[in-house]
């Protein structure tokens, strides 16, 4: 009987692990707050630092056309009040929704769009888990991977420069984790 109850439980585990993964609910439920729209936002090592809503320029107030989720290589170091303060003056389509400005630059930029992520110029068609993608890999200086996904009712544009010993796969990672939880 034992042993029929502890099958039992580890069915349960493994189909538990088998389903979609949690992501980040908080920022998805602020993303649907503004853009109407609720995607899967990975979960991974590095921090989600900053999220801003992205106004057509001139039209704020208005509907927003985007938002970009920036994951950060740190978190040590916000960027002081009198430089928020030009950052909103240089920014004026730009809203924070969710954390803070700060020094180190972001290693993940995540961009959501409600219709669809457009093109990338010069990109390849590849498929990650039986979905196309857009792929572009930039290796000017720093190696960045930029990719589009985009699904019925959201669009993800991503620009990846995660130092690592394979970005390619590392980025593809990261899409494909956005594919099969969306």
């Amino acid at each position: 009987m034992k042993k029929l109850v502890f099958l039992f439980v580890l069915m349960v585990l493994v189909i538990a692990g088998c389903g979609k993964s949690e992501g980040v609910p908080e920022i998805t439920e602020l993303i649907d707050e503004h853009l109407n729209v609720s995607p899967y936002i990975p979960k991974i090592d590095h921090e989600i630092g900053t999220v801003t809503l992205e106004y057509i320029v001139g039209f704020e107030d208005g509907d927003p056309q985007s938002v970009n989720v920036e994951y950060k290589a740190s978190l040590d170091e916000k960027v002081d009040s009198e430089l928020v303060e030009v950052w909103q003056e240089e920014n004026p389509a730009t809203e924070i929704i969710y954390g803070d400005l700060y020094m180190d630059p972001a290693v993940i930029v995540l961009t959501i769009f409600p219709e669809g992520a457009g093109s990338i110029i010069d990109a390849e068609i590849i498929e990650i888990d039986g979905h196309e993608i857009e792929y572009l890999k930039t290796e000017e200086g720093l190696d960045i991977v930029h990719m589009n996904i985009n699904f019925d009712d959201v669009g993800y544009s991503i620009q990846y420069a995660v130092e690592s010993d394979d970005i390619d796969e590392a980025a593809k990672d990261f899409a494909e984790d956005i594919i099969k939880n969306n």
